[in-house]
């Protein structure tokens, strides 16, 4: 059975190439991790326990590792890493990256275009630390903060858009920075603090040009996160035609954050071609607004407007406000 579990932690730490375990990890009982995945737990926890070890065995590795969450896998990285923490993955929900001697364990949503984002385990594996001892396990503030509107209405054009798909937002750069809200996590729940490992506040920032835009919590955009169209399937015959004849009268282009956080009164258009920073930082700053129902992210491809209005026809024929293109 452990050795099953060593399958499910080989096949996470594929993509860490260049990470280390704990020597200590083998006085661990791994039958009883907290971060085992549920359709495992099940099985163990069977009270009959008749063909638990076959049916454990017959499962695929893949399956079980699909269900595990990105709480989940942290949870086992720092069993893993420590050798002894064993802590339990409903207190990791929020953390966005667990740092270890010269190992950063970072969510993979804070590093990808927001259109490509997987679910479950999709963590990547950094080698570098951040000046803090013991480990330490990263959590965004819980109100991030975002620019106020500015007065000059010089600084909000909302072009009509053309069109054309382009980057406007080259300038745009994501900043980590920390708080000093620093906590010991009681990872056994015996109200001891353990002072090796600790919940430290981390800020995620946008910046234009070095001008601070918006802090932002990536993390919660998985709660209400904009549509995501990867791909259009364009089935419709004269798709092409109609997309070329579209009528772009009622759409305009944002093409600075001003405009972002200045909304147009109709369908707006932002653009930030193959820029997944600007793309994650523009949908996050959506949804802490409480406007992430009203936007829709589009992958790397040109937009098919009959396919979009198709898609958008119920209940009633309508667009979305924002399109992150």
């Amino acid at each position: 059975m452990s050795l099953r579990i060593l399958e499910v932690v080989s096949l996470l730490y594929r993509d860490f190439p260049m990470a280390t375990v704990s020597l200590r990890l083998v006085e661990q009982n791994l039958l009883k991790a907290k971060w085992l995945p549920p359709p495992m737990q099940a099985l163990l926890n069977n009270p009959f326990g008749i063909g638990t070890a076959r049916d454990v065995a017959k499962t695929p590795v893949t399956e079980y590792l699909a269900a595990m969450t990105r709480a989940a896998s942290f949870s086992c990285i720092a069993m893993f890493e420590s050798g002894c923490f064993d802590i339990d993955p409903d207190q990791l929900n929020e953390v966005i990256a667990l740092c270890s001697e010269d190992s950063i364990f970072v969510a993979g949503v804070i590093l990808s275009d927001p259109s490509s984002h997987t679910k479950g385990t999709q963590i990547r594996h950094l080698v570098g630390n951040i000046g803090h001892s013991g480990m330490v396990l990263m959590v965004s503030p819980l109100a991030p903060c975002i620019r106020a509107v500015g007065q000059d209405p010089t600084l909000v054009e909302h072009r009509p858009f053309d069109g054309k798909s382009t980057d406007s937002f080259g300038g745009t750069s994501l900043h980590l920075s920390f708080t000093t809200w620093k906590m010991p996590l009681d990872w056994q729940n015996t109200g001891e603090i353990d002072q090796e490992i600790f919940l430290l506040e981390s800020v995620v920032s946008v910046q234009d040009n070095g001008n601070w835009v918006a802090d932002i919590d990536v993390i919660d955009m998985e709660k209400s996160c904009p549509d995501v169209i990867e791909k259009f399937r364009c089935s419709q015959h004269g798709c092409s035609a109609a997309a070329a004849a579209e009528n772009y009268g009622d759409k305009v282009s944002i093409d600075s954050w001003e405009e972002l956080l200045d909304p147009p009164p109709c369908i707006g258009i932002f653009r930030a071609k193959k820029n997944w920073a600007a793309r994650l930082a523009a949908a996050s700053i959506l949804v802490q607004q409480g406007k992430g129902y009203s936007a829709v992210i589009v992958g790397d491809e040109r937009i098919c407007w009959p396919c979009l209005r198709d898609l958008y026809a119920e209940p009633e024929p309508h667009l979305p406000q924002v399109i992150i293109y």
